[in-house]
Formats: C-alpha cells, sequence, structure tokens
C-alpha cells in the first residue's frame, strides 16, 4: 500500500486543494475499501498499476515536449526578404504583408528538404498540405489562405493542375529549381483575383558554359528512396537544361 499509493495520495492532496476533485481520490477510496473489506492484495495491486500507470502517462507527455521542442528548433530564426528590390535577412517575427520571401540557391543547397513543396513549406507563414504520402499531390496554403487563392508561377507561367483545380508542386524536381521567391500578400491586381493569398514564383536551373551531368540517389526508411538526373549547359545564344527524378 506504501509504495504503490504514496504518489497517488499525494497527487489526490495536491489536487483537493486546489479544489479539483480526479480520479486519484476515487482509486484511494477504492482500494481503502478493498482493505475494509479484507482484500488487501486486490486493494495494493490497484494502487500499484494506477502508480505505473501515472509513470507511464508522465514519461510519454516528456517525449511529446521534447518531440515538440525539437520542432521549434527545425523552425527558421530569420527569412531572407526582398523590400525596395534590396534583399537583406530579417527576423521571421518581423515579416508583414508584402514582403518578398527569397529561397536563394545557397539555402536549397544547405536544406534537407526532399521536395519542392518541402522546401516551400519551411518559409514562415506557409503550410504544407499534401493527399497522402510523399509524391502524391501536394499544394501549399499561404497566410491562412487555400490552395485555390495562391497562385504558382514557374519562370513566370501560370502553374496549375487540370484535374486538381490547382497547383499540384509533388512533380517538380527540387533538383530543377534554382530560386523560389513567395509573395506574402494580397496580389490580385497583377496575377488575377485568384493570388489573394499570395504568389509562389518558382525559377527552374538555366544552362551555362559546356554540357554539364549531375545524378543524385538517396535512400531511407520505410523503403523510401529518390534519385534525379539533369544535364544542362549552353551553346551560342542558346542554353538548355532538362532533368528527370523519382
Amino acid at each position: 500500500y506504501f509504495f504503490g499509493g504514496y504518489y497517488t495520495v499525494t497527487e489526490a492532496i495536491e489536487k483537493l486543494r486546489s479544489g479539483k476533485f480526479e480520479i486519484d481520490f476515487l482509486m484511494i477510496v477504492a482500494a481503502a475499501g478493498a482493505a475494509t473489506l479484507g482484500a488487501w492484495a486486490e486493494g495494493a495491486l490497484l494502487l500499484f498499476l494506477f502508480s505505473i500507470g501515472h509513470s507511464l502517462e508522465g514519461f510519454a507527455m516528456g517525449r511529446a515536449k521534447q518531440a515538440i521542442e525539437a520542432l521549434g528548433h527545425l523552425a527558421p530564426r530569420t527569412a531572407r526578404v526582398r523590400r525596395g528590390g534590396l534583399e537583406s535577412d530579417v527576423p521571421v517575427e518581423e515579416l508583414v504583408v508584402g514582403d518578398v520571401v527569397v529561397i536563394d540557391p545557397q539555402h536549397i543547397r544547405d536544406s534537407s528538404a526532399a521536395s519542392v513543396e518541402e522546401m516551400i513549406s519551411r518559409a514562415g507563414g506557409i503550410q504544407l498540405s499534401r493527399n497522402g504520402g510523399p509524391g502524391q499531390s501536394a499544394s501549399v496554403l499561404l497566410r491562412g489562405n487555400g490552395a485555390g487563392n495562391v497562385v504558382v508561377l514557374i519562370d513566370g507561367v501560370r502553374f496549375g493542375s487540370a484535374t486538381l483545380g490547382q497547383a499540384d508542386l509533388a512533380g517538380l524536381s527540387l533538383a530543377a529549381v534554382e530560386r523560389i521567391e513567395i509573395l506574402r500578400g494580397p496580389g490580385s491586381s497583377l496575377y488575377g483575383a485568384d493570388a489573394v493569398g499570395g504568389v509562389v514564383q518558382i525559377i527552374t536551373r538555366r544552362g551555362a558554359g559546356g554540357p554539364s551531368v549531375a545524378a543524385h540517389w538517396a535512400v531511407g526508411e520505410l523503403q523510401s528512396s529518390e534519385a534525379d538526373f539533369s544535364v544542362s549547359g549552353a551553346s551560342g545564344d542558346v542554353d538548355y537544361a532538362a532533368g528527370i527524378g523519382r
């Protein structure tokens, strides 16, 4: 009774002092009733199991808290913003409506993002919506607006799915992206009525110099893998770049 009921009794006393009536008090009453009836072993087992449950609950809550804190560390502290034609790094808390967040090539190379949608979702004020696991249709939600209110451009050309009615980013390879610019605010005057939430401009890589070939392959847990192959270059006034990935 002592080892199994110490924690339960202390918890019940603290809750009663604060004016709360919870299950700890009921467990004490049940164990005391069992002892009164002569069922000491059953009462002790009840308190012991209840104490183990309390301990496991505390352990699970601690692990969950650590996981949430770890996610907080992944959130970017600063964002590269273009204001008045100049780019600078500002704290995420200072972002305002109308700012253009820039994800430059260095940021893309240094990140651990595996896809375009994951790269975009790490910018402030953007959430990712995906129908299933990696490779399934994915879209972005900007400043609380649905995917239908966010315009996605690729090299200045509107990008959208004829079946989904919105931009599907799952088919884009991050290896082919040079730069991403995100307008955090209404852009209807320039891009149409469906740009109420904002605009995502994806700029692809351009070929330069002689022919260049690049390949990438990675494997992960749960039998996951990714691979891409690209070729680029330039000849005179013509540049070319092509890639394939899965």
